[in-house]
């Protein structure tokens, strides 16, 4: 029997088809050897389930593979519903859209092994680029905005820094860079689905807020941009521009965030009202009623938070 920690590595998927082999087979070729795979397929249209079965031939290690299909549960909720079905000590996710190198999971394992109170480990990540993308400033370097990082550091070291609250706010990156210790998870909840962006770094700002932080300045995962993923059709059709506001507002209000340093909060608070208060003066030309409601709503909060 392996001595080695459990690491649930969790595939969530939604007509992945296109992208999906490579981004198992990263999984079957992972260098570490106590790994569970779990797949949860939210009702796909595609041959996406077909795929995974027949690339289990990959499966060289014998992996324990589980596969669950269910009704359509959305994005968010089938990251959440993969979290409950995995049994690993660590969280390890990985998108359909993206892949790991061979050796990600062990070197992220022993980190994380290195010091209990680590909650998670993030590493940079290359960028796979598709469909002519253009790529906005800084997701390349995300890692480089909160400026000298140590292999271990304080949460809340992270959470003083004046660049918090600066753009790009995502300074983490996408779950298939970041390992998570399942134990943190249990003490802080799943991912929030009543957001529909940037809900990985509403998560991060928890996982911040309540352990170490581990960082391996080394690209051991891809990240791919691409026109069909959900980032991209959810800026389309305009969901989620307000998410930004509402996790802000969340940190100076949810319980979860206690532990948030009263320095980080003044930051928070005069950073979300200037955001809120210049985003309401440019939104008057619109003179969209229900935008400018809400917005309303959002300022009269961050003054009373």
């Amino acid at each position: 029997m392996s001595t080695l920690p459990l690491v649930s590595i969790c595939i969530p998927v939604y007509n992945g088809e296109i992208f999906l082999e490579e981004a198992l087979v990263s999984a079957f070729n992972q260098s570490y050897s106590s790994i569970e795979i779990i797949i949860s397929d939210d009702k796909s249209d595609d041959d996406s389930l077909l795929l995974v079965d027949k690339l289990k031939i990959y499966n060289q290690k014998d992996f324990e593979v589980k596969i669950y299909s269910h009704q359509r549960l959305g994005l968010v909720p089938n990251w959440n519903f993969c979290l409950s079905k995995a049994s690993g000590k660590y969280i390890k996710f990985l998108f359909q859209d993206d892949v790991l190198d061979s050796n990600c999971v062990d070197k992220m394992v022993a980190l994380a092994e290195s010091k209990p109170e680590i909650g998670m480990v993030f590493t940079p990540r290359e960028l796979i680029v598709n469909d002519g993308m253009q790529v906005p400033f800084g997701v390349d370097i995300l890692h480089e905005f909160w400026g000298n990082l140590q292999p271990i550091q304080k949460g809340s070291s992270l959470l003083k820094r004046t660049v918090l609250v600066q753009d790009p706010v995502n300074k983490i990156g996408e779950p298939t860079n970041v390992l998570i210790r399942k134990e943190i998870l249990d003490k802080i909840g799943d991912f929030d689905a009543n957001l529909a962006q940037i809900v990985d770094w509403e998560m991060w700002l928890r996982i911040i807020s309540n352990s170490d932080i581990g960082f391996i300045d080394e690209k051991l995962a891809k990240f791919r941009i691409h026109g069909k993923q959900a980032t991209n059709q959810n800026f389309i059709v305009g969901r989620g521009w307000d998410d930004i506001y509402k996790i802000w507002l969340k940190v100076l209000n949810d319980p979860v965030y206690h532990k948030v340093p009263l320095c980080s909060r003044l930051l928070i608070k005069s950073n979300l009202l200037y955001r809120l208060i210049d985003t309401f003066i440019k939104a008057l030309p619109a003179r969209k009623p229900d935008d400018l409601r809400l917005l309303s709503r959002y300022i009269k909060m961050a003054i009373m938070s």
